[in-house]
């Protein structure tokens, strides 16, 4: 089996590769932002001499870092099986970005 390059070329003439193009750039600066952000607050709250603000955030690293991302993705997306209120936000296995407000 070889490689369509027609096809392969015929990609770029459709608005729909670059719109997709767009929102996939989109998501992954919000991904790389708000885990910033937040790999930030986590760090300093686990480096503080509050022993309430550094235990917490120890066991969350320790949580998150023990965990497989795949157990964590399963559990997540079926959520909404076992409380149903977060199905609206979690039963959609992609929010659209226009939704957000970023496109």
């Amino acid at each position: 089996m070889s490689l369509d390059w027609q096809y392969f070329f015929s990609l770029f003439t459709l608005s729909a590769f670059y719109e997709a193009c767009v929102v996939v750039i989109l998501l992954s600066v919000l991904a790389w932002t708000i885990g910033a952000v937040l790999g930030f607050v986590v760090a300093c709250a686990k480096l503080s001499d509050k022993k309430w603000l550094s235990i917490p955030t120890s066991v969350f690293v320790w949580f998150f870092r023990s965990v497989p991302l795949l157990v964590v993705l399963v559990f997540v997306y079926n959520m909404p099986q076992l409380f149903p209120s977060t199905g609206a936000y979690l039963g959609v296995p992609f929010l659209r970005v226009s939704q957000l407000g970023c496109y």
